[in-house]
């Protein structure tokens, strides 16, 4: 993109060129995603799926692109020292640092992220500086690319800034949704946790393209067997006295207690 902005010919087409390959990935898995409709789901459901995703892709590409001076920085930097390293110094090879380091944590405060990514504005300042002095009519078409990244460090601290959570507020047509839901899903170990799997949860049960009962478990299908217990006990699907029983079951077997 600079070059295109100070020697290349029509700075328009070499930073289109850029934009495109940034962004028709994400194009086009969009679009492959609003073609590929499951037959379970709903034609309304299936096309706010695919417009929130695409929505997401989008806003990928759009973050890469602010963060691409910081990013090239960033690899340079890395394919330099390992270069030096490798073929010069012959120190350092095995120097690592992991992700979750106490000295590389940084408090999530905006001064901190200008003074990590300080190479994306004062790549842009310098470049803007260039760009008017040797072609001035190019700022038109890398003015708004300028701009974005001089700020790029802010924006990433706005990014990486926590939501703010909202209570829930559930409509009675919600509750009632959320209702059957919660129905459905216990009716797979009201119907599958029983005597012929020795009131063990299978691990799956596959309806497409035969019906298959997978009968095996895992202490993860356990436990989560007793939670649905537990939460079916709650919402009234199944009394005390039934709730009691399903878990008793768990506590009269031999080679459930060895491996748990």
């Amino acid at each position: 993109m600079l070059l295109g902005w100070t020697v290349l010919p029509a700075a328009w087409f070499w930073t289109l060129s850029i934009l495109g390959i940034i962004l028709i990935p994400s194009l086009i898995i969009s679009a492959l995603n609003l073609f590929q409709k499951p037959r379970d789901v709903m034609l309304t459901q299936h096309l706010s799926s695919a417009l929130h995703t695409a929505g997401n892709h989008l806003m990928q590409a759009a973050f890469t692109l602010i963060c691409l001076p910081y990013e090239a920085y960033f690899s340079i930097d890395a394919i330099g020292r390992t270069i030096w390293r490798i073929l010069i110094s012959h120190k350092l090879l095995l120097e690592w640092n992991p992700s979750d380091n106490p000295s590389r944590k940084r408090h999530n405060d905006m001064v901190n992220y200008f003074g990590a990514m300080w190479f994306a504005p004062a790549f842009a300042a310098v470049t803007a500086i260039t760009i008017f002095f040797s072609r001035p009519a190019a700022l038109a078409v890398a003015g708004p690319f300028l701009i974005i990244w001089l700020i790029s460090p802010l924006i990433a601290y706005l990014f990486s800034r926590p939501f703010a959570r909202r209570e829930a507020k559930l409509t009675s047509g919600q509750i009632i949704f959320l209702r059957k839901i919660s129905r459905k899903t216990w009716s797979f170990f009201e119907t599958f946790v029983g005597p012929d799997d020795n009131w063990l949860p299978p691990d799956n049960y596959q309806e497409q393209p035969v019906s298959v009962v997978a009968h095996r478990t895992s202490p993860t299908n356990m436990g989560l067997a007793l939670l649905a217990n537990l939460s079916a006990c709650d919402f009234g699907y199944i009394t005390m006295r039934q709730f009691i029983e399903r878990n008793g079951k768990y506590t009269s077997h031999d080679e459930i207690n060895g491996p748990l």
